[in-house]
């Protein structure tokens, strides 16, 4: 399960938001038990 302030990794390229793959970010806020996670990279 996935917590606020826990380190995550993109899986691909988000190209529209100049992101890349394997870029590293963390988790600031959780929503209804999981099913959307707010995070910044």
């Amino acid at each position: 399960m996935i917590h606020e302030l826990d380190t995550v990794v993109l899986s691909h390229d988000m190209k529209e938001h100049n992101l890349k793959k394997d870029d590293i970010g963390i988790v600031v806020h959780c929503y209804k038990n999981n099913e959307v996670i707010k995070y910044e990279i």
